[in-house]
């Protein structure tokens, strides 16, 4: 009910942004809400913004130095995640084209920029996923590997994807799944229309859910 509630009041307090918003992600509590948004009739500028209850929607996410690259010089932001500890985690690239055939997607992994609660801030190359609790992460691109994480541990274990496979939306048009990687250290896995999750407990297998994959 809580989350419900915030959407109401966040649209009724800011009805331009709620109509050109994406990529909604609350904090634990739900107190506050991370989105995306641009303004099609002026700019092809993605930032990410804040909403709260006390100081309504605030600029949180700006990259102005990715829309110096050409050929749309315009930052692209999106794709928020926020940790039980306050953690938010969004991509940043700098605008691109995409489609199919030559010439069609020049776009790259980009970056992932994380702002702690405290205000640190700072960025890693390519996707991250990470888990509620902030143990677990997972480092995607878009050829079909990915390198697995334990922070606590230090332990890093690589995937090699199968070509019918790949991270929920880690592919062009690049909408992050936020929601990928568990508390356990389990991640998500798309196949054809079924998902299949990674469990470091059985290494490298994969355990079907939905879809034709569920045998």
């Amino acid at each position: 009910m809580r989350h419900v509630f915030i959407l109401v009041a966040f649209a009724a307090a800011a009805p331009v942004f709620a109509q050109y918003q994406y990529d909604l992600a609350t904090s634990h509590d739900g107190s506050v809400l991370y989105f995306s948004y641009f303004r099609p009739a002026t700019n092809q500028d993605t930032r990410i913004y804040r909403w709260k209850k006390d100081a309504g929607v605030t600029l949180f996410g700006d990259r102005p130095d990715l829309a110096e690259a050409p050929p749309l010089r315009a930052q692209h932001l999106y794709g928020a995640q926020v940790t039980d500890p306050g953690t938010v985690l969004f991509h940043a690239e700098s605008g691109c084209s995409t489609g199919f055939g030559p010439g069609f997607n020049d776009c790259s992994a980009g970056e992932t920029q994380v702002v702690r609660s405290n205000g640190e801030s700072f960025s890693v190359p390519g996707f991250l996923l990470a888990s509620p609790n902030e143990r677990f992460g997972v480092f995607a691109t878009f050829d079909r590997r990915v390198l697995w994480v334990d922070w606590f541990t230090g332990e890093e274990t690589p995937v090699e994807l199968l070509p019918s496979q790949s991270i929920p939306n880690v592919t062009p048009p690049f909408s992050v799944n936020r929601n990928a990687v568990a508390n356990n250290g389990s991640f998500l896995i798309a196949e054809g229309a079924g998902l299949r999750v990674w469990s470091r407990v059985v290494r490298l297998s994969c355990l079907p859910l939905t879809g034709s994959s569920a045998q």
